[in-house]
């Protein structure tokens, strides 16, 4: 059953609106921001999220800018530079994460990854031990790392895979251990990506990423 709400607009409305919130014909609860006439986003709401500085080690400059981060997600002595968005659902482990970066939902961090300012992470990028991604990098959604060439029940050592400064990752692509990627490179969306990219600026994709 689809919903159907109009928007209050005008300031006779408002008043009234506030005391009693509107609600659709199937019962949920919409709260209206009437400062643009759109739906607040249940993501969105205030309650949803927490800002603060005190868990993690923020080395603010002159410009301080909070971290932001879901209640319902789990992170576990992070390093967090300021700025920082993380989105629901979150799981960091012992990671540093950059200023001004922002962490989609359903993302895994592993133990010891790094990752330089002003990244975009999107959900369910999953970023395990041995990865360290640079700034200015764009991780598109689903995109795995990998750190174990030879993968059993039994634990072996980290592969370390290095991911430049710049460098845009599609939706969806695997990057094997063992494996850089040098500055300004764009991967394809779904490419497999099983050895290094050392050119500067260049554009990978297939199965496996060739450079075109």
């Amino acid at each position: 059953m689809s919903c159907h709400l109009e928007p209050t607009i005008g300031k006779e409305k408002h008043a009234s609106s506030v005391e009693n919130p509107p609600t659709c014909d199937c019962g949920k609860d919409t709260s209206v921001d009437h400062m643009d006439n759109r739906l607040y986003k249940p993501t969105r709401r205030k309650n949803d999220v927490k800002i603060t500085h005190v868990p993690y080690k923020n080395t603010s400059s002159l410009s301080f800018r909070p971290v932001m981060f879901s209640k319902n997600s789990v992170i576990e002595e992070c390093d967090i530079g300021d700025g920082t968005i993380i989105w629901h659902h979150c799981n960091l482990y012992r990671c540093s994460i950059g200023k001004n970066c922002e962490i989609g939902s359903f993302v895994e961090i592993g133990e010891g990854v790094t990752i330089g300012d002003n990244c975009k992470i999107l959900p369910y990028a999953f970023i395990c031990p041995g990865v360290e991604i640079g700034s200015n990098c764009f991780i598109g959604p689903h995109v795995v790392f990998c750190n174990d060439r030879y993968p059993t029940v039994i634990e072996h050592g980290v592969e370390k895979t290095i991911i430049s400064d710049n460098v845009n990752i599609g939706a969806g692509a695997v990057i094997l251990p063992g494996i850089s990627i040098g500055q300004y490179c764009t991967i394809g969306a779904g490419s497999i990506v099983t050895k290094p990219i050392q050119k500067i600026g260049v554009i990978a994709y297939g199965n496996p990423a060739k450079v075109v």
